[in-house]
């Protein structure tokens, strides 16, 4: 008579295995699918242009204020922003420069840095009237 372990065969312990490998499957599709598609949202990316403008102000001894003035999609991960810097020198006094930023979300870490930097723009401060 040939020797059995309380009833587990072969057969028995490959039918468990594949009961929990589709188990596992089919929670790894649940959990996929409710983290949606991967997409760089615009108020995401305008939160993370206004801490670049602060920390880009902050730096800037003229610098009295920073903000961002608006934020494009370029795709699903890819969004543009402008920010703007307000400044103040003895010389012209106040005026504002502005520059795109551009950030890409890394999908696989859902980071977003700015990874683009446009060129500033300053307009001449008003002559005095």
């Amino acid at each position: 008579m040939p020797r059995t372990t309380g009833g587990v065969t072969p057969s028995v312990v490959a039918g468990a295995l594949a009961l929990v490998l589709g188990i596992g499957v089919v929670l790894y599709l649940a959990a996929a699918a409710l983290a949606g598609p991967v997409k760089l949202t615009i108020p995401r990316a305008s939160e993370r242009a206004g801490i670049f403008a602060r920390s880009t102000c902050k730096r800037d001894v003229s610098c009295v204020g920073s903000g961002v003035l608006n934020c494009n999609r370029k795709g699903k991960l890819v969004v543009h922003c402008r920010i703007f810097d307000e400044r103040h020198t003895d010389a012209q006094g106040n005026y504002r420069c502005n520059r795109e930023i551009r950030m890409v979300m890394d999908p696989k870490t859902r980071r977003a840095p700015v990874n683009g930097l446009g060129r500033w723009h300053c307009p001449s401060a008003a002559p005095p009237s």
